[in-house]
């Protein structure tokens, strides 16, 4: 029996890791089946020493068991926590996400260390002032409640932020001290610099900025989101693998139009991306979707799809193993990985296909990735949201090249205006121009009445078989050897 080589060998392994927690996620597997499983696996690993095909097959077996260990250990309560739930109950700890105002009440999640002697992440539903912010140590009184059993979707998204527990409207104030904090100062660098473009850009010039740069889009306009919706720009102000994934293709693409070579464009995309983390505040889901779009500039860099390929099976088996609930319910995660996965995979592939397409001004290289990329998220989409945008890919090719320079400007605007806020004004202006240009561009696509069209969420279904086919396709010509190793 031909023995695999040890990249796609490695391959199968975190594919059967992602495998094993996937399939837990829909369907609780007897325990006797799990220790089977390691058992069975663990013997054909020993035997392996001596005849090395049963190697492969003995980890793949272990791969899965882990996968559906660690899924099943995630869905078990903590049993520390159960004795609390009903009671009222104080304590202090550190708010570890922006709050989020909904009207008059805001919900916080606090971290605490003082209930079972590890960390627990609990919600907390208070009025909205006095306002908390990210970092803020606080001490809480109030009744701890289990996670709603009523509500599977909710719950499901408490347990994927790793939430345990809820508390309405319990006694809150900040604590007389509070250690030193990172979340706090990053959380204060956000806001002022939030604050310095929303004095500098009139809207809904500033509200694009900010979702362009930090993913916010709270004070969005209703009009002007459905118009994104509409025209398959969302993403650009969504802050989601998919947005860093495109954005670090177009800067690098931006890059490319004044001859820089492959190293200088990775190495500033990356500074870009690391710079876009600190500003965003370094969130889990933020530092998630940054590695997957330094992953694409790394294959455009390397060259190498099966080393990335790998790379990128191997990040995603590790952050669902850290938080096995990323992979069937975060829908920021599976944008990430399914955007990041396209633009690896499909360029290569496709180069012989596009041809017609001309290289100037890195014209084909920028639509290849945008096309994979979307052509990899649109089931997704679909399946969530029923709507496909019809005039997306060419929206996207309107916006996307003046996203890296929009994402400078902006920059330097919310820079400048912490520092002197009369020049932020001035440098507002020319970014005011670009703007109008772009939001201008994505309003009057949205106003086609074919612009986008509502399908049964099943379409879905059929809209993934093109992506399952170029998969299959490429899984198959890795077994082959055939599959193109490296960009053109």
């Amino acid at each position: 029996m031909r023995l695999l080589p040890l990249s796609l060998a490695g391959f199968l392994i975190f594919l059967s890791i992602l495998l094993g927690i996937f399939v837990a996620s829909f369907i609780s597997v007897p325990v006797w089946v799990m220790w089977a499983m390691f058992a069975g696996g663990t013997a054909l690993v020993i035997v392996g020493f001596s005849r090395q095909e049963l190697v492969l097959p003995g980890l793949i077996c272990l791969a899965l068991a882990l996968g559906i260990f660690r899924m099943a250990v995630a869905l078990q309560p903590n049993a520390e926590l159960i004795p609390h739930f009903g009671r009222v109950i104080k304590f202090q700890g550190q708010i570890v996400e922006t709050p989020a105002v909904s009207g008059s009440v805001a919900r916080v999640v606090v971290e605490t260390s003082e209930l079972t002697g590890s960390s627990v992440r609990l919600l907390a539903t208070v009025r909205r002032f006095p306002e908390f912010s990210r970092g803020d140590t606080v001490v809480i009184s109030g009744k701890l409640e289990p996670l709603p059993e009523d509500n599977l979707a909710y719950r499901r998204s408490l347990l994927e932020r790793g939430i345990e527990g809820t508390l309405a409207f319990p006694a809150i104030d900040r604590a007389d001290t509070s250690p030193f904090s990172w979340l706090r100062i990053l959380e204060s660098v956000k806001q002022r610099f939030s604050q310095a473009i929303e004095h500098s850009l009139p809207e809904p010039d500033a509200s694009f900025v900010l979702g362009v740069l930090i993913g916010e889009r709270s004070s969005m306009a209703p009009a002007l989101r459905d118009a994104f919706a509409r025209t398959g720009t969302s993403h650009i102000v969504a802050l989601s693998g998919f947005n860093i994934t495109i954005i670090a293709v177009a800067v690098s693409w931006f890059l490319g139009l004044f001859r820089l070579s492959l190293g200088s464009r990775f190495t500033v995309s990356t500074m870009c991306i690391l710079l876009f983390v600190l500003i965003v505040g370094g969130g889990a889901s933020v530092v998630r979707a940054a590695l997957m779009g330094i992953l694409v500039l790394v294959a455009r860099e390397r060259g190498r799809v099966y080393d990335v390929t790998n790379a990128l099976i191997f990040a995603a088996a590790v952050m669902a193993l850290m938080n096995p609930y990323l992979l069937r319910f975060d829908l920021s995660f599976q944008l990430s990985f399914l955007a990041t996965l396209g633009i690896i995979i499909v360029p290569p592939m496709a180069e012989k296909y596009i041809y017609w397409i001309p290289r100037q001004f890195g014209i084909r290289e920028l639509m290849a990735a945008t096309l994979s990329a979307e052509l990899f998220v649109y089931p997704l989409l679909l399946w969530h949201f029923g709507m496909i945008s019809l005039v997306g890919p060419f929206a996207n090719l309107l916006i996307l090249p003046l996203i890296p320079l929009t994402m400078l400007l902006g920059f330097l605007v919310g820079v400048t205006g912490l520092i002197l806020p009369a020049l932020a004004v001035v440098l507002g202006w020319v970014l005011h121009l670009l703007v109008t240009y772009q939001l201008g561009a994505i309003q009057f696509l949205s106003r086609f009445s074919i612009a986008a069209v509502l399908l049964p969420k099943a379409a879905g279904l059929a809209f993934a078989v093109p992506l399952s086919v170029i998969s299959a396709v490429y899984v198959r010509a890795r077994f082959r050897g055939s599959a193109p190793v490296s960009y053109a």
